[in-house]
């Protein structure tokens, strides 16, 4: 590798955290609790060097033997053994103050590979053991430091594990001082049945990298990281995910692909304003649809729509060329098809073309930050314009769910879709079917520029559906509520809920708009005969058969009056 080139790990996402890799030469601590995943990232990163960049290795254990070792590698698929034959690989079980000696031996195995100028990579597993040497604080210390420097001297980049019983914030172990970068796992328990796996790095001497926790798992070719989504990405990072996940530095405009994105947002023609959501009366309530590059928010209650709108704005896109992602929590795939096929969506061609890509997965299986990374991949990967989540509070209510850090990720993914001029539309679920509305208790409401509220009201003994626009920034929309209606067609907006009260409560009160004007017709026209009797207008032979129009008028009114608003009263009586 060239000079102050990163030296990647072999982990895509841990390389995009380390904002390329590690410094060449450098000594980096690897600290975590038993089952974290310590030992597993230095054979990643040692095999990944041996077998795509040709750089030799040198394993040192101190409590396993090279056939563990290789038996463990083969999990995912890496041949240690292979590698030792072709003098790629070179392990060693010692013990430290045996090593140390080693290391000072002129001409010893150490020395040796030193001096062939082939050793570019070493994991020490686990440095921890240097305790045995003495009991003296400062002489262990000392024993530490220089083993660490004859390291460096060596010119390899090293990974030190080292053992955590416990993390206590109080304790600083003296090793994180002599390294010159620290990467911190965790295997923490998350509700009754789940454990979540976190990587975070605490230093890095000389280079930024991305603060804050990330997760990882273990999946069948290594360790997989999803690094913390950033808004910085979009516009000043230096370091992004290439489509097949590994890290590549950037010279110039440092998002591949932004200036082609803020070209298209500078040219009207190429990205008109406003953008159909799919239903034309939701268009029409949003002064003609959403702003391109912006995100709506669908709340709503299970059963009014929130799903179908999403694929109406899905097909919408699709029909005008644009590709779309649907990242779909606790959904199958094929019945998702099948249902919007139901409604005169036929989105399977798309998906077959791969002008949609639809994710599906599960809050039990994924964490959450696991299903945004993917989201921002696919997004990235197929140049989608329209992005789909389906829903957030899946995520959000899974056991596995950091609440702070799922709603500052979601945060800077919205922020992230909106400077690459990509327009977002994802779901929250309310529990609440009627009574007093909460949205949602995760701040969502700030963080999207559109929100759109989809909720059952009681009307007449009857459920009926309705949607407002609750929010609509930097835009004038319609202030009304409409009642709408799901059929074989799709999404239907239908008349304003004119003469109701209370109706986001979910208890409809009033009479509406129909009714009242049902009743006013007849009673204008007794007021019109009234008036002819009273000025002499109708002749005298009349005078009999307007009286008997009056009459049935009369009764009519008062029979839709009865019929309609007997429930309203024997609602209001109180019980006897």
């Amino acid at each position: 590798m060239k000079s102050g080139d990163r030296v990647p790990t072999g982990i895509a996402g841990l390389d995009i955290i380390l904002n390329g890799g590690l410094a060449p030469g450098s000594a980096y601590l690897v600290e975590g609790v038993p089952g974290a995943g310590k030992t597993t990232l230095g054979l990643q990163f040692i095999y990944d060097g041996a077998t795509r960049y040709n750089e030799s290795g040198l394993i040192i254990t101190f409590e396993e033997f090279p056939e563990q070792l290789e038996r463990d590698a083969k999990t995912f698929g890496w041949d240690l053994k292979t590698l030792q034959t072709e003098g790629k690989l070179a392990i060693i079980t010692t013990s430290p103050d045996a090593l140390i000696r080693m290391m000072e031996e002129p001409g010893g195995p150490i020395d040796q590979l030193a001096r062939a100028g082939s050793l570019k990579r070493v994991m020490v597993d686990s440095i921890t053991h240097f305790q045995t040497l003495t009991n003296d604080a400062a002489q262990l210390r000392e024993a530490v430091f220089g083993f660490i420097n004859g390291l460096r001297r060596l010119g390899a980049t090293t990974l030190l594990t080292k053992e955590i019983e416990r993390n206590d914030p109080r304790t600083i172990p003296f090793e994180e001082y002599l390294v010159d970068g620290i990467i911190q796992l965790s295997n923490a328990e998350q509700g009754l049945l789940r454990r979540i796996r976190c990587v975070e790095v605490t230093k890095s001497r000389g280079q930024p990298h991305l603060a804050g926790r990330s997760g990882f798992r273990f999946g069948p070719a290594g360790i997989e990281v999803f690094p913390r989504l950033s808004s910085s990405w979009a516009a000043n990072s230096r370091w992004l995910p290439e489509v097949d996940g590994a890290a590549h530095e950037e010279h110039g405009d440092p998002d591949p692909g932004s200036s082609e994105i803020h070209a298209a947002v500078a040219d009207e023609s190429a990205c008109p304003m406003r953008i159909s959501i799919g239903v034309e009366g939701i268009d029409h309530m949003l002064q003609g649809g959403l702003i391109r590059g912006s995100s709506a928010l669908v709340v709503g209650t299970s059963g009014t729509g929130k799903t179908l709108l999403c694929l109406e704005f899905l097909h919408a896109g699709l029909a005008a060329g644009e590709p779309g992602v649907l990242l779909t929590i606790e959904e199958n795939c094929g019945k998702l098809l099948n249902f919007a096929c139901a409604v005169g969506l036929d989105l399977g061609p798309h998906v077959e073309s791969g002008l949609l890509h639809v994710e599906c997965c599960s809050a039990a299986d994924i964490t959450p930050g696991e299903a945004l990374w993917r989201v921002y991949r696919l997004v990235r990967s197929r140049n989608a314009r329209r992005v789909v989540i389906d829903s957030l509070s899946g995520l959000f209510g899974g056991e596995c769910a950091d609440i702070g850090l799922l709603q500052t990720s979601t945060q800077h993914l919205m922020h992230l879709f909106e400077t690459m001029n990509i327009t977002t539309l994802v779901t929250w679920e309310i529990q609440s079917i009627t009574g007093d509305l909460y949205i949602s208790d995760h701040g969502l409401s700030a963080i999207v520029d559109t929100l759109i509220l989809l909720r059952y009201v009681e009307a007449g003994s009857e459920m009926r559906r309705v949607l407002g626009i609750i929010k609509a920034r930097g835009t004038d929309h319609d202030h009304q509520l409409r009642e709408f209606r799901i059929t074989s067609g799709g999404f239907r907006v239908e008349c304003k809920l004119a003469g109701f009260s209370d109706v986001l409560r979910g208890s409809a009160r009033g009479t509406p708009k129909e009714a009242v004007e049902e009743l006013l017709q007849p009673l204008l026209f007794i007021q019109d005969v009234a008036g002819m009797l009273r000025s002499g207008e109708v002749a005298s032979e009349q005078v009999d058969g307007a009286l008997e129009s009056l009459a049935q008028e009369a009764e009519g009114v008062s029979n839709a009056i009865r019929t309609r608003f007997n429930s309203v009263r024997n609602d209001s009586e109180p019980e006897r």
